[in-house]
């Protein structure tokens, strides 16, 4: 009996980090809200909606946060590359009813993410794209799009080219509240 050897590979895989935090949610709500006031707002993937500009100077009601995802964004990024990561920008999204985030990725960052502050029931799924532009469903098996009902305290991270959208808040009674963000690769370590 003939004996075959091969090698099984896996090519080209995407991890996405999903972790449930336990912050303070209603100091970070107070904290981003005053954001909003006090702040300019600015367009990039957002259709409606609010969204802040890189948040800089001094964020205390943030600091937990700001641990949270560097820790587990250099966990992310050790086990995919085996890199330290370091927070390098953040900024605050507002969705009311039918804001959305159309599809984009986050160049120039090497891991991005967001974080959850407020999820209302049917306030839009986070979507990731399929990386590849031939990828066919029916050979495959897999689909072009997977989402995720995100949910207060959720924390995603995932690869800078990673194309993403959030879908339109069909609650029409209150908003959908996050804080996204990038890392870049740490050179000091």
């Amino acid at each position: 009996m003939p004996t075959h050897h091969y090698i099984m590979s896996i090519l080209f895989e995407t991890h996405i980090l999903h972790k449930h935090l336990d912050l303070n949610l209603e100091v970070i709500k107070h904290h981003c809200r005053g954001i909003r006031i006090h702040g300019k707002g600015r367009d990039v993937s957002n259709i409606g909606g609010w969204q802040s500009e890189d948040l800089y100077g001094d964020h205390p009601e943030l600091y937990d946060l700001f641990e949270s995802i560097d820790e587990y964004g250099n966990e992310y990024s050790q086990h995919v590359n085996r890199d330290h990561v370091k927070l390098d920008n953040v900024w605050v999204n507002f969705n009311g009813y039918k804001d959305y985030n159309r599809p984009h990725v986050h160049s120039g960052a090497y891991v991005s993410g967001v974080y959850y502050v407020q999820t209302p029931e049917d306030c839009g799924n986070l979507c990731f794209e399929h990386p590849s532009p031939l990828h066919n469903t029916e050979w495959d098996h897999v689909p072009n799009v997977m989402g995720y009902v995100p949910q207060e305290n959720d924390l995603f991270l995932f690869p800078n080219w990673l194309s993403h959208y959030v879908l339109p808040n069909l609650n029409e009674k209150e908003e959908r509240i996050s804080i996204s963000f990038n890392l870049r690769l740490d050179k000091t370590t």
